[in-house]
């Protein structure tokens, strides 16, 4: 029986340490946590199974209900080194890709994936030749994220 009132108890503190917290979300969506008395507004959520020591921007209201959201890493650019050596790991030659850039039929556009292939400093994930390489061998978005993120360890 001592047990049972023990952990009612400790149920009733863990409530209330929790009480009087709610979220709001503004017009451009974003969450702003506060700790005060009810009456809550109007639009807030309090009842969640999110911890509240997540951070705020971590944290979305979708229909509703608060939900946490997935950190999205940044995609770094790369050294001309980085991008040749992630291709090798990935069991692409220099010459299986420059074989691909001399096959755009557009002269003009493959002029400029060699130029950039060739002479770039820095190789960002949204160039052109970039994107379009991932494609022609097949990646996914992500898979060509991945690749950015695990190349830029090389060094």
């Amino acid at each position: 029986m001592r047990k049972l009132i023990a952990l009612l108890i400790l149920i009733v503190i863990a409530n209330i340490s929790s009480a009087g917290i709610y979220y709001t979300q503004d017009e451009e969506g974003a969450v702003t946590r506060t700790k005060g008395d009810t009456p809550y507004p109007e639009n807030a959520i309090w009842q969640t199974t999110i911890n509240h020591n997540v951070p705020v921007g971590e944290i979305a209201i979708v229909d509703g209900v608060l939900v946490r959201v997935p950190v999205i890493l940044p995609v770094p650019s790369l050294t001309p080194l980085q991008f040749r050596l992630g291709l090798l790991t990935q069991g692409i030659t220099e010459a299986q890709i420059i074989t691909m850039l001399e096959s755009i039929e557009d002269p003009t556009e493959q002029a400029v994936a060699l130029l950039t292939f060739n002479h770039a400093s820095v190789i960002k994930r949204d160039n052109a030749m970039v994107v379009s390489m991932g494609a022609t061998m097949g990646f996914t978005e992500l898979q060509m994220d991945e690749f950015f993120r695990t190349a830029s360890e090389i060094e």
